[in-house]
């Protein structure tokens, strides 16, 4: 949490982006740092949902077609080369890909491109 405070302090915009249920992340990640959560969505049918994925699962390149969705619907223009993303896994390569400083977070093994991050 301290991260995001001092990203945030920075004037950093922070998304959680993740292959999990948007209506979970809502849930459990309301952290104020936040500014968007982006995650798989769901159908809703009588109020409910119903296990039925609302588009694609948001995952690898999906997850970086969703983020400029929404930055093009909220008109947001982003510095990539001066924007960090962190994960704890290299399926999320897409992403790392558009930013300038991408970060692996307790990954096990060594990377050439990617700075390691030991989180406890």
């Amino acid at each position: 949490m301290e991260i995001m405070k001092d990203f945030k302090d920075k004037g950093y915009k922070i998304y959680l982006i993740s292959a999990s249920a948007e209506f979970y992340l809502f849930e459990f990640y309301n952290i104020p740092y936040v500014d968007k959560i982006i995650g798989t969505r769901f159908a809703l049918k009588d109020g409910k949902y119903y296990g039925k994925i609302q588009g694609e699962n948001c995952k690898g390149e999906e997850k970086v077609n969703r983020l400029m969705e929404y930055l093009k619907e909220e008109d947001i223009e982003v510095d990539y080369e001066n924007s960090y993303m962190f994960s704890d896994s290299l399926s999320d390569l897409p992403l790392f890909k558009i930013v300038g400083n991408p970060r692996l977070i307790n990954y096990k093994k060594d990377h050439t491109e990617i700075q390691i991050l030991k989180w406890k």
